[in-house]
């Protein structure tokens, strides 16, 4: 009965109240499971039926949650479960962490969302909650669904698991595997079960399968005007609130996205291209908020010469597709990602006509500028979000961003997050370093754009963009715009990078845990006083005066093992270099001793072959000492590295023990070969007394 009743209060978390359980644990585990739970989704419905035992929810966990973690830790977690808090009512302090609702049945419908969710209260744009009750019509059932994927740049398969509709469209669960390894949406994905590959377009039950094979290809698939329909960036459904876009022929709606845009009312914010609505995007399984961007020559074509359908479709394919695909192709934290496409009739044409990306909560970095909401914490951590960002961008992605101010960086407020972090976006401009740049004269704002872009975009690079983020990285620190304060006085913006230099380098002595280090902060907010970009570094370079930064790390790594590599081959060359000169040795003895079975009177032979065969034992003595020697420096190199790691866990060196014992082996040959070489010689001196004495 007691363990019903811990059933039955668990299953009224939602998805923020199972992650308030352990918000106070700090550790490496604890954050495996919050990123685990996050990307997931998890609510406490589906850890209800496994909280009977520890057994049970260790083995949820690791084999469909696919999660290597202590049983100490999920023992923890069993407990914190155990005491989750029961109802209460609306107004008292834990009321958010549960449903206002009972419990609901396996059956959930697709546009709930949670406090912590992504989509708020409502979908946009979607129908209204059934009267008096207040809860929306149920959906389609849910099944999770576990996937074991294969990347082509890595050897082993990732175990994840997602939660899908049971009777969705195979395209619409590759899109969701495809979202949980933080995949671009232009990758090429095939699913398979029992070797062999699901058709995109099927329904399939899924609730069905035990678990499914996903198979990553090294190849993209960009959107195309001729594959859009079957695409899966494009949702299946457009929903405005001015009029209603019926499905695609041919689509199964089941199986696809549904696309809600408020575009009845004022927008979010308009640009040169077009302008920016509120929408939300439903998969089947959540609902999700996002900024739909609407382009002005696609609303009203004939004012931008777009008369006919031919001229609308080089339009999209010259100008819109190729950003589209670069939005598509990106998945990261601090850049802002898109989420589908919907497509509409623009002059008979069939094209794509919405954008839609994230919806980010907490407004520009220029209104928190603006408003003074930036904390020592913040700047630090701020910093490294745009660091981060563009390093992705540039090495990476091979992406030019070129229109970098702070009204295009955003806030994203999540509190399922533990802080607010930025989201670089309109990525509207960017281009890739493979193509062509250049659409407008002058690209990015002029307060935040590099001397070289001012006469030519085409002269836009990567350099461009360091001066862009050195620029906003400065008024993030100060407070101050270079631009407006300096009036194109280079002495006046130098001074103010100086000031930025020493606020930044106070503010990191008291946040010891952030990556970022003093010199590489003077190097990036420095690089906006050098007019030549050749001269100013890149972010990559910023980032190699982090010893903390997860590249650095990794690099170092890399160095290491490359050079504990060279070391073995190099000694596995001298190693093959001794044998041969042992062979040569054993050669030259076994000639030697041939030669003794036939002694002459004469004394000088004899002598002559006494004479040979010492040389060659000393010749032998000295590879053995040589040998010896390189044991040493083995040993020696073995006491340098030490016999800890970077965590103080004490670990064999196994290349230096494995080459020290070798050295061992071909010493003790070498001295068994002596040994051999000093008894013939003495054999060789006895026969020559005793011949000479007869």
């Amino acid at each position: 009965m007691a363990t019903d009743a811990t059933s039955k209060r668990v299953a009224l978390l939602n998805h923020s109240g199972v992650l308030a359980l352990f918000a106070h644990k700090r550790g490496k585990h604890w954050l495996t499971l919050r990123e685990a739970l996050q990307e997931a989704e998890v609510e406490g419905a589906d850890l209800a039926k496994h909280v009977t035992s520890v057994d049970t929810l260790f083995t949820f966990l690791s084999e469909e949650a696919a999660l290597n973690l202590p049983r100490m830790v999920v023992a923890i977690f069993f407990k914190l479960l155990s005491e989750a808090p029961g109802p209460r009512e609306k107004g008292q302090p834990n009321a958010p962490l549960i449903r206002v609702a009972p419990p609901l049945p396996a059956t959930r419908s697709g546009g709930n969302v949670d406090a912590g969710g992504d989509a708020g209260n409502a979908a946009a744009g979607g129908d209204a909650a059934a009267s008096g009750g207040g809860r929306a019509p149920p959906g389609p059932p849910l099944a999770s669904l576990r996937v074991k994927a294969a990347l082509s740049d890595q050897d082993a398969d990732l175990h994840i698991t997602v939660r899908v509709g049971r009777t969705a469209a195979v395209r619409a669960v590759a899109r969701k595997v495809m979202e949980r390894l933080h995949l671009g949406l232009t990758s090429a994905i095939k699913l398979l079960h029992a070797g062999r590959e699901l058709a995109a377009t099927a329904a399939v039950d899924w609730s069905t399968f035990s678990f499914v094979h996903a198979v990553v290809l090294a190849d993209s698939q960009p959107l195309t005007i001729s594959n859009a329909p079957s695409h899966p960036l494009v949702a299946t459904k457009v929903v405005l609130s001015s009029r209603r876009i019926g499905a695609r022929a041919g689509a199964n709606a089941a199986g696809g996205l549904t696309l809600h845009v408020k575009d009845a009312g004022l927008p979010l914010g308009t640009g040169a291209f077009g302008a920016v609505y509120e929408g939300s995007v439903d998969d089947g399984v959540r609902t999700r908020k996002v900024a739909v961007k609407k382009f002005f020559m696609l609303t009203h074509p004939m004012m931008y010469g777009l008369a006919s359908a031919l001229d609308v479709q080089a339009w999209v394919e010259r100008d819109l597709l190729p950003e589209v695909n670069i939005l598509a192709s990106l998945a990261h934290k601090n850049v802002i990602r898109l989420r589908c496409v919907g497509l509409d009739s623009v002059s008979h044409a069939v094209v794509p006509a919405y954008v839609a990306m994230d919806l980010c909560s907490g407004g520009t970095l220029q209104s928190w500028i603006t408003d003074g909401n930036i904390t020592d914490r913040l700047m630090v951590e701020f910093t490294c979000d745009l660091i981060d960002a563009m390093m992705y961008l540039h090495q990476d992605k091979k992406v030019v961003h070129r229109d970098i101010k702070p009204d295009n960086i955003f806030v994203h407020d999540d509190e399922r997050q533990q802080r607010p972090y930025l989201v670089l976006g309109d990525i509207g401009l960017a281009k890739a370093l493979n193509r062509s740049a250049s659409f407008v004269s002058a690209a990015g704002a002029v307060a935040y754009r590099a001397p070289e872009a001012c006469t030519d975009a085409a002269k836009c690079s990567q350099a461009s963009d360091v001066y862009s983020v050195s620029l906003v990285a400065v008024e993030l620190v100060t407070g101050r715009c270079v631009y407006s304060q300096s009036n194109g006085d280079l002495a006046v913006g130098a001074r103010l990078a100086a000031d930025a230099t020493t606020k930044l380098g106070s503010a990191l002595e008291f946040c010891g845990d952030a990556w970022l280090s003093s010199r590489a902060a003077e190097l990036l907010l420095q690089a906006c006083t050098i007019q030549d970009p050749t001269a100013r570094p890149s972010f990559q370079a910023i980032v190699s005066m982090c010893p903390r930064h997860e590249k650095t790390l990794q690099q170092v790594q890399q160095a290491k093992e490359a050079q504990r590599e060279q070391q073995l081959r190099d000694f596995q060359a001298k190693e093959a270099l001794h044998e041969q000169q042992l062979r040569d040795m054993q050669a030259a003895l076994e000639a030697a001793n041939k030669g003794q079975t036939e002694l002459r009177p004469e004394r000088a032979a004899p002598q002559q072959g006494k004479a040979h065969t010492v040389s060659e034992a000393n010749k032998v003595a000295g590879i053995m000492q040589e040998v010896q020697q390189d044991q040493v420096q083995q040993v020696e190199t073995k006491e340098a590295e030490g016999h800890a790691g970077e965590d103080g866990i004490a670990r064999p060196q196994t290349t230096t023990t494995i080459l020290a014992t070798r050295a061992s082996l071909l010493a003790l040959s070498v001295h068994c070969v002596s040994s051999f070489h000093s008894l013939v010689v003495c054999r060789s001196s006895f026969v020559v007394v005793s011949v000479s004495m007869g």
